[in-house]
């Protein structure tokens, strides 16, 4: 049975049941886009595999029907397609996502910065000895004496030799910036999906967003004591710089948007209590 044969089965035991797509969404909490994607046997509108199948689960509990066909449809269509194994598909079009490279980003090394450091000096000391040559060598055939200046009693000045540019200093181009390695995220869930790990690297200073989609309580925890405690009603936002490893608590952060440094990089889904934790990670790691 394919996707879309799925999909419609589905969508003709709810109305069976005598329920609109509406009261599902009420009871399940589930986005109605989903509900949808999912009665159209739209399988890869639905966001990472985990949150799919319990959202598959969920609907078919409330019509009464058996998900094991619908789990299957699904994992059949997960093997022709690979799933993304880091952030979130969902963020797939929204804004800003694109400028975040998963396990690509380019980090200098020591071997290349140790190239970059002596392309620099033998610049510079090519620069040195143009700059010596041509303000202080004596010019071919030895120094000129006082007789050579100007010839006996005429007082007039020598003629001036017009400055062609020829002796400006030489400067070497700049090194490359070193500071601007692109950022990584890496999204880890720890075990029984309370914990969710966020690798950073590539800065050692980053903002981080939350935006709440129900009333959430927010503790921001550092070195293991709480520092900050503070609610966020529905669509609220409230950034945090983090300059060293740090723990977010929240509490029922249903549908909630992580964002770093403006880009967002994982929705929560479900109710329970979650602590996000930011790791900064070194190059040396």
């Amino acid at each position: 049975m394919s996707a879309r044969d799925v999909g419609a089965e589905l969508k003709l035991q709810r109305q069976l049941q005598g329920l609109r797509l509406e009261d599902v969404q009420k009871v399940t909490k589930i986005r109605y886009r989903y509900l949808e994607a999912l009665e159209e046997g739209d399988f890869e509108s639905l966001p990472a595999k985990p949150y799919a199948e319990g959202i598959i689960r969920r609907y078919c509990q409330v019509i009464s029907y058996d998900s094991q066909p619908v789990l299957a449809a699904y994992r059949e269509l997960l093997d022709e397609t690979p799933e993304p194994n880091r952030v979130n598909e969902r963020l797939r079009g929204r804004p800003g996502a694109d400028n975040i490279t998963l396990r690509r980003a380019i980090k200098p090394t020591g071997s290349s910065v140790f190239r970059i450091i002596s392309v620099f000096l033998f610049l510079l000391l090519i620069a040195g000895g143009v700059y010596y040559v041509v303000m202080f060598a004596p010019p071919f055939g030895g120094e000129p004496g006082e007789n050579d200046l100007a010839p006996p009693g005429n007082d007039e000045p020598s003629p001036t030799v017009p400055d062609n540019g020829d002796d400006e200093d030489v400067e070497p181009d700049p090194p490359p910036d070193e500071g601007n390695a692109e950022i990584e995220i890496d999204r880890i869930e720890g075990p029984g999906e309370a914990d969710i790990t966020y690798e950073v690297s590539g800065q050692d200073e980053v903002a981080v967003t939350l935006r709440a989609g129900e009333r959430c309580w927010i503790g921001i925890i550092i070195d293991g004591e709480i520092t900050e405690q503070t609610t966020l009603e529905p669509g609220a936002s409230e950034t945090w710089e983090l300059t060293q490893d740090t723990t977010i608590r929240a509490g029922f952060p249903l549908d909630m948007e992580v964002s770093v440094n403006g880009d967002v990089v994982d929705v929560i889904e479900g109710s329970r209590t979650r602590n996000l934790i930011f790791q900064f990670v070194t190059g040396d790691t």
